[in-house]
């Protein structure tokens, strides 16, 4: 595989700048795959287009990007080009506010969902930031979360929750009403020991990322275990150390960040890994804090947490 040096020179120009454009792009190749790197944008602070630890990222049909900005407690919302537009929420308790935001999904119609980490609960907004819908609260039973990580929504409206520290995926209708619940802690392919990531194809097929047992389980819209694949293999292609993050584009494909491997690999629905995106220095980039991921047409997004940058590529 060869091995290119633009991260280092990249390194360099995201302390000069927190957007950047640059006029040649460089190849990162993967098995089967290449991209360039398009732009990148964000620094550490709690102002316009800063962030602190962002966990998360959508992009509506516009293309406009929501950042779940973990440490500021609170949405923002960037142009395709990473220009600021506006901030959603804001830190603290009750209603369009957070306390720890995390996983962000943006449905068919545009609203934005939000899981807030810290209070237990999951809102809804308008893609202008208007406050729509709150539900969920501490506990174990039916509708109640610890530590929601992340959210989707189906072609029907339904909401479902990856509620990671009950062990289990929990389905709600358009209203935040409970409709049912499944999975339970154990290392069975059907058995959620960690959901910490969820996606949904437009057959609703339901695909969440288990990061303790290393699989990508896949369900339909019932909560029926279909199958899974993945399992742990640090350094093959099709296995992973640590399933992060997880996507499904327009096209069914399936993305997974992955935070011990430093890479993205590119799957089928049925799991044939069809490419891994990164190389040494994409790893060094990369460095064990990959966050979200989003893919827009030919571009994918994601978030490094601990820099804090977005990262675009392009597709080639």
């Amino acid at each position: 595989m060869k091995k290119f040096s633009f991260f280092l020179f990249l390194a360099g120009v995201l302390i000069l700048s927190s957007c950047v454009k640059p006029d040649v792009f460089e190849p990162v190749v993967g098995h089967g795959l290449s991209v360039k790197i398009s732009e990148t944008w964000g620094t550490s602070g709690t102002g316009e287009n800063q962030f602190d630890e962002p966990e998360d990222l959508d992009v509506d049909s516009n293309g406009n990007i929501y950042v779940s900005d973990w440490g500021n407690g609170r949405i923002q919302k960037l142009s395709p080009d990473g220009t600021f537009i506006k901030y959603i929420g804001g830190p603290g308790t009750g209603e369009a506010l957070f306390g720890e935001v995390g996983g962000i999904c943006v449905d068919h119609n545009d609203n934005v969902y939000i899981c807030d980490y810290g209070d237990d609960e999951i809102e809804k907004f308008s893609s202008n930031g208007t406050f729509l819908l709150r539900f969920g609260s501490n506990g174990t039973g039916d509708g109640n979360f610890d530590g929601p990580h992340d959210v989707a929504v189906d072609s029907k409206g339904n909401i479902y929750v990856c509620d990671d520290g009950n062990n289990r995926i929990q389905k709600f209708d358009k209203n935040g009403n409970f409709l049912r619940k499944w999975g339970e802690t154990g290392t069975l392919e059907e058995q959620t020991e960690s959901p910490s990531s969820i996606a949904i194809d437009k057959y609703d097929r339901i695909f969440v990322s288990d990061d303790d047992d290393d699989l990508i389980q896949v369900y339909d819209s019932n909560g029926k275990f279909l199958y899974a694949w993945g399992g742990t293999g640090l350094y093959k292609d099709g296995k992973f150390g640590d399933p992060y993050h997880i996507y499904c584009d327009d096209a069914g494909y399936i993305y997974v960040i992955d935070d011990d491997r430093d890479d993205i690999q590119k799957f089928t629905p049925e799991g044939k890994h069809i490419a891994t995106i990164g190389t040494d220095d994409f790893a060094k980039l990369a460095d064990g804090s990959l966050g979200g991921i989003a893919v827009f047409g030919e571009y994918i997004y994601i978030t490094k947490w601990s820099a804090p940058i977005i990262i675009k590529f392009k597709q080639q």
